[in-house]
């Protein structure tokens, strides 16, 4: 078998030789004393689940890592790439042609330079760590032979574990384009990151380390556990379908550990053939320990797992699941998946990812894109979830946020929460699902709060299943008329809707409209108009069907009564745009101008038989600007079921605290 080995043919070989290895290996990039740039390392992130039994697909993936502490620091390997050297090693090859080099095998034998064994012995990939500007390398078994000599070279069968066991921590091992067939195990804070793509960890047929959840050994390939802060970071984690013979399979796993899992794909985590056997988890993040463990999972590609993309779970765990793309099997009968997993009181934002494709077609238990099964506190924000039995479940959790997502084609729900603690969904769209939103058993309705969401296409829009009214005001059913109207999404009892939005809020989003707080049903008289931009300085008119219309701008409702016809501008203002500025002994809350207008002219006073009221929550007073006197007037305000109530008319308002 031939070798990294060389002679000199001229005296000056070696100077040649040098200068083309330096060419050739990623430690001439580093400028000044030779230590490769910090930065911020990322964290680690752990495979997922538990489930043995078929009936744990419904929603279960019962393990989770979670690693906490700053990350070390690390080159990204954007920057490493761009620092690289152009020059081909086809062209290397063909300059030491010329300059006399020549390569030998372990018997003696010449090796044409303008071969491909040449070309392939002298681009085999190598882990290597910086320490002090000298570069530690570490090989395959022959591999050192490139560099005869070299003290700092070591052989190994497993070239990655071996770089690992040497570094301390906070150094970081960078790892060259290559496919390394390993099992990684780290206990160190350190950065494990690939140089460029075409970094490939794949499993091994055989894993035999593992950590164990309830009564389960999890085997992942790249193993971190007992750790503040470990960062893998660019690679592509293979399981080739090992999962036959590692019951339960992972891909990365984090064990009472933290750090930073950032731009990997994890793929094939799955048995010979993709089945209904209850584990294959992509990334799975377990806690026992009860200690704070932080992990920042961010910008991976997981696809073609057997059961959870990834699992989340244990207390102490706080995770940030950002950018993600998790790809489930799309329609199948083989086995129930969820995409993201979060449980057993972890706390967790998933924010920006993409999760598709998490459906069991024989629907007799419910695969997810997000699930949250007893966590902490939950935020769901700015995701695309698409396709997914549920979108999103969050059973038995604490403050639930699910803000500005989109959210498609629930073959049940776009959004259930059941068993949870106060709620606010907001600013989400909600089209193509069985049912937009759902609940039941809440543990107090009233702090649930659905407001400036878009529900278009939904056989439901909201489904409200316990008695007690839920606020779902301000938001846009698909058509102008709401749920009073057939071609609108529609609701169930115990869902208060009025007022409602008559135009899509994110079509053309100057200002948004800022949701209200909840307001009991009986106070809430029927609105036929809300302006898509309140506050935003345009136009509304003021709807005839009925005598009075609603706007609502934040917590503030504006209502006007015997004014058919007219139309209204209402205009946010901030402290800096009052007219005269506030007394000291003041604080200012909020401010609004109303303008009336009829046929396009302002119009100064009301009909006798029309007046406008401003309702807000019973806090602060509301005061008026008098131009004619150029002060603040206090407007005395009376109280309707709990929220205090002025007439006013058009004209400049605040509301102040003292």
């Amino acid at each position: 078998m031939p070798t990294k080995s060389s002679k000199f043919v001229f005296l000056f070989f070696f100077t040649v030789f040098s200068l083309i290895v330096s060419l050739l290996f990623p430690s001439a990039v580093f400028a000044d004393d030779g230590v490769p740039p910090s930065e911020e390392a990322s964290e680690t992130v752990s495979p997922v689940e538990d489930a043995a039994t078929p009936e744990e697909e419904t929603l279960t993936v019962d393990d989770v890592v979670s690693p906490s502490e700053e990350a070390t620091e690390a080159i990204p390997p954007e920057t490493l790439t761009a620092e690289m050297p152009e020059t081909s090693v086809v062209e290397i090859l063909a300059a030491m042609d010329e300059a006399g080099v020549a390569l030998v095998d372990e018997n003696g034998n010449p090796i044409p330079l303008v071969s491909e064994t040449a070309l392939e012995l002298l681009t085999v990939p190598d882990p290597y760590v910086v320490r002090g500007g000298v570069t530690y390398r570490f090989l395959p078994i022959g591999g050192c032979a490139a560099f005869s000599g070299d003290p700092n070279c070591t052989e190994s069968a497993t070239p990655i574990q071996a770089a690992i066991n040497f570094s301390v921590n906070g150094e970081t091992i960078f790892v060259d384009p290559g496919t390394y067939v390993e099992q990684l195990e780290i206990t160190k804070n350190i950065v494990l990151q690939a140089t460029a793509s075409g970094v490939i960890i794949k499993s091994p047929v055989l894993l035999t380390d593992f950590f164990v959840s309830g009564s389960n050994k999890n085997y992942p390939i790249v193993y971190v556990h007992d750790t503040a802060n470990t960062s893998i970071i660019g690679f592509t984690i293979d399981g080739n379908g090992n999962g036959n013979d590692n019951y339960r399979f992972d891909g990365i796993g984090y064990y009472n550990a933290g750090g930073t899992i950032q731009g990997n794909t994890v793929q094939n985590i799955t048995n010979s053939t993709f089945s209904g056997s209850q584990h294959g988890v992509g990334i799975f993040v377990y806690a026992t320990d009860g200690l704070p463990h932080a992990i920042s999972i961010d910008n991976n590609v997981i696809e073609d797992y057997q059961k959870n993309g990834m699992t989340i779970t244990g207390n102490g765990i706080t995770a940030e699941i950002t950018n993600n793309t998790v790809t489930g099997a799309g329609p199948t009968t083989v086995i129930a998946q969820n995409g993201i997993q979060v449980s057993g009181g972890a706390d967790a934002l998933i924010q920006g990812n993409t999760v598709t494709g998490n459906a069991y077609t024989p629907q007799t238990v419910v695969s997810t894109g997000i699930l949250f099964f007893g966590p902490g506190d939950v935020e769901i924000a700015d995701n695309y979830l698409d396709g997914n039995d549920v979108n999103a479940y969050v059973t038995a959790a604490g403050n639930v946020e699910v803000t500005g997502n989109t959210i498609l084609n629930g073959v049940w729900d776009g959004v259930w929460i059941d068993s949870s603690g106060p709620a606010v969904i907001t600013g989400n769209t909600f089209s193509g699902n069985s049912e937009g939103v759902g609940l039941w058993g809440m543990t107090d309705m009233t702090a649930v709060h659905i407001n400036g969401n878009v529900f278009t296409g939904n056989v439901l829009g909201v489904a409200n299943y316990d008695a007690v009214d839920v606020d779902a005001t301000g938001n846009f059913w698909g058509c102008p008329g709401g749920p009073d109207d057939p071609a609108c999404d529609q609701v169930t009892t115990h869902v208060i809707y009025d007022p409602w939005l008559v135009k899509d809020p994110f079509v053309t989003p100057v200002n948004p409209f800022v949701p209200p707080v909840a307001v009991e049903k009986d106070t809430v008289k029927r609105s036929q108009s809300v302006p898509l931009m309140a506050g935003s300085g345009e136009l509304a008119e003021i709807s005839c069907e009925s005598q009075s219309a609603s706007f609502l701008v934040g917590e503030i409702k504006v209502v006007f009564t015997g004014l058919c016809g007219y139309e209204t501008k209402l205009d946010l203002l901030t402290n800096e745009l009052l007219p005269a500025k506030l007394d000291n002994s003041y604080k200012f809350l909020f401010g609004l101008d109303i303008s009336l207008y009829q046929d396009g002219k302002p119009v100064s006073e009301l009909p006798a038989d029309a007046n406008v009221t401003i309702s807000y929550p019973a806090t602060g007073l509301v005061m008026e600007w008098n131009s004619t006197t150029g002060d603040w007037q206090e407007i005395q305000a009376g109280e309707v079921n709990g929220r205090a109530e002025v007439d006013a008319g058009s004209g400049t308002f605040i509301l102040i605290g003292e």
